[in-house]
């Protein structure tokens, strides 16, 4: 359910883990989303490969003051079981920027990940540039929302060196993701 303090009108699907049968917002604000089929394997015999996500982007209606925050909780549903109900998370409105896919010519502001080479054919190294560091995962995914590459990661502070083999050319979004925070960057892959 989508907190009155929101904008609906500006709900903007970002990325998802796997292709999304359903995007929609239903009366009362009451945003489904649906993975028809998702097919995630059990826990017990693959548990990175168990896990989902979608992300999606909000605008805040103007007359709400910023320091409002919102309680949010999601109901999973699994074929015709009783739902998955999630912890319930508080987000503050006003939100300080922790990434950015805009290059900065200046080299100034550039609050994202660096990623080199690139584009790239095959190799490519990221860097959090300080920003995260200790245990965490790294993640590729491609226009269609697919994770196409998972990395798991000793400590993000150092480089991340990484292979991509048999993924197609294009742009894919590269997402880290550590107990402080999560930052994006954008690599092109061209052979």
């Amino acid at each position: 359910m989508l907190d009155t303090a929101l904008d609906a009108s500006t709900l903007r699907l970002i990325a998802s883990s796997h292709a999304i049968s359903t995007f929609r917002l239903l009366p009362g604000n009451l945003l489904e989303v649906i993975f028809n089929p998702i097919a995630l394997p059990d826990s017990n015999s693959n548990e990175s490969a168990s896990h989902g996500f979608v992300s999606f982007a909000i605008q805040r209606k103007k007359a709400f003051n910023q320091a409002y925050k919102i309680q949010n909780t999601a109901a999973i549903y699994f074929d015709f079981n009783e739902p998955v109900i999630t912890n319930t998370v508080i987000t503050p409105l006003a939100l300080p920027i922790v990434s950015s896919f805009e290059p900065d010519p200046k080299g100034t502001k550039n609050l994202g990940l660096k990623i080199s080479p690139n584009p790239t054919a095959k190799d490519f190294v990221v860097k959090t540039l300080g920003r995260l560091s200790g245990p965490g995962d790294i993640v590729l995914i491609n226009a269609q929302g697919k994770i196409c590459l998972t990395a798991q990661v000793v400590d993000l502070l150092n480089p991340i060196n990484l292979t991509i083999n048999g993924l197609s050319d294009g742009a894919y979004l590269v997402r880290a993701s550590g107990k402080q925070g999560v930052l994006f960057g954008k690599l092109v892959i061209m052979h």
